[in-house]
């Protein structure tokens, strides 16, 4: 049984529009999820730029979407939309993310939020052994970022610690399928390279793509942002977008203090996450 309940929208600021966007013509992208990369410019280490790249899952309108990050010399970080190629609108639709209250997450609904687009959350319920606080940690980024929320409640598959569990984002895409408010836009999942899990690389949302496409016949698309950085490019790209990772929740076993011991404990600890 799949139930989903749509919470009030939460009060919290919502970020201006700071940036300007430039339509502009780019070269024929190769079918392939977003790409994130970060690049030094030469000698100047004091200017850095982040490079997200959106590529459209349909081969016949698939054009590459660049936006870039850069930190100003002075030292305040902000964000720009110095160019966006191929079909705008395609990018500026609506967008459902997966938020489940932790970093990953988080930063996928701030990169999302920051270009001020139609942004919703959904928070499923699968029966996570850390599903209080992680419900919790969502409704106070939900908050933070003005996003209207949805939780969906599945039932009947039991109770999962903390680990690999099979079927997790596969899951929670087909759910996001199911539960998306619009008829065209983009589901964003936090996923990032640098682990072990078949269900966090490019092969795997190129496949819950096509998936999407028998239900949407395209005008559904799965991005996932992250899906070639590694963690610390997630942690990078949250200090440098002022992202607060001090709301989040990681912990895989639900314990009040967290337990220091599962990997998302050992994420945190490892970059200085509070």
């Amino acid at each position: 049984m799949i139930f989903i309940a749509k919470r009030g929208s939460p009060t919290g600021p919502r970020p201006s529009r700071s940036f300007e966007e430039r339509p502009d013509r780019g070269e024929q992208a190769k079918h392939n999820p977003a790409v994130v990369r970060r690049s030094d410019r030469g000698a100047d280490r004091e200017s850095s730029s982040w490079h997200v790249r959106f590529r459209t899952p349909d081969r016949a309108r698939s054009r590459l979407h660049l936006l870039s990050w850069q930190r100003a010399p002075q030292g305040g970080p902000f964000l720009t939309c110095r160019h966006i190629f191929g079909d705008a609108a395609s990018v500026d639709g609506e967008t459902l993310v997966l938020l489940s209250g932790g970093i990953d997450s988080c930063a996928t609904l701030a990169l999302y939020r920051q270009r001020s687009m139609s942004v919703h959350a959904l928070f499923v319920d699968y029966g996570q052994a850390a599903v209080v606080p992680e419900c919790a940690a969502m409704e106070r980024v939900a908050a933070h970022y003005g996003a209207d929320v949805r939780v969906a409640k599945l039932s009947g598959l039991g109770r999962f610690g903390d680990g690999y569990i099979r079927g997790r984002n596969a899951l929670l895409l087909q759910t996001a399928l199911a539960a998306a408010p619009f008829e065209t836009g983009q589901i964003a999942i936090g996923i990032h390279a640098g682990t072990s899990f078949p269900d966090c690389s490019t092969g795997f949302v190129s496949e819950m793509q096509r998936c999407f496409d028998v239900y949407g016949a395209g005008r559904i698309r799965v991005v996932a942002p992250f899906i070639d950085d590694d963690k610390r490019g997630v942690i990078d790209f949250c200090r440098e977008a002022h992202v607060p990772m001090a709301l989040t929740y990681s912990c895989e076993r639900g314990t009040m203090p967290s337990c220091g011991e599962c990997l998302s404990c050992r994420d945190r600890l490892a970059f200085d996450v509070q």
